[in-house]
């Protein structure tokens, strides 16, 4: 992948790490001590709450720097190991960040909201969903195979 490409990967999630980051400062701090004045949730949980939105964001955002970084070395050096660190570091924010956070949302919220979340991006990928089995072309592709003993991953040819 081009260098200017994860520039902007990681611009874009850096952007975004300041948006939900301020979220979590303004509206659901704002949410939380209403629910915990009336007696919905403990002050514990917000706290816990809060922490967790505090350290999604900033780790979305120390992977942000480490994308917007593959992407000024790729400039130079082409290299697949940076195309593989630029994919690990976009993947840490979907797994860690987003999955905190999608944590929090399901504590906050009702499941039937949080289900919705769940449902939101797999609607919006569905487009690309031939395209995403490219991403790591020399890892193959992992089929899931139900047997009587559960359920297998198998590579794919």
């Amino acid at each position: 992948m081009y260098g200017s490409k994860w520039i902007r990967i990681g611009a874009i999630t850096g952007g975004l790490g300041v948006s939900i980051g301020a979220l979590g400062a303004h509206a659901v701090e704002t949410s939380l001590q209403k629910k915990t004045a009336g007696g919905e949730i403990t002050n514990e949980s917000m706290i816990k709450i809060l922490e967790n939105w505090s350290t999604a964001t900033d780790y979305m955002m120390y992977h942000s720097v480490a994308i917007v970084l593959v992407g000024l070395v790729a400039i130079h050096i082409c290299s697949r190991l940076l195309t593989y660190a630029g994919s690990f570091f976009t993947a840490g924010i979907a797994g860690f960040s987003l999955g905190l956070l999608l944590y929090n949302t399901l504590w906050i919220t009702s499941g039937m909201k949080a289900i919705f979340l769940v449902g939101l991006p797999n609607l919006l990928l569905f487009p690309h969903e031939n395209k995403m089995h490219a991403l790591l072309p020399p890892l193959g592709r992992l089929g899931y195979l139900a047997t009587k003993e559960g359920v297998r991953a198998e590579l794919l040819q």
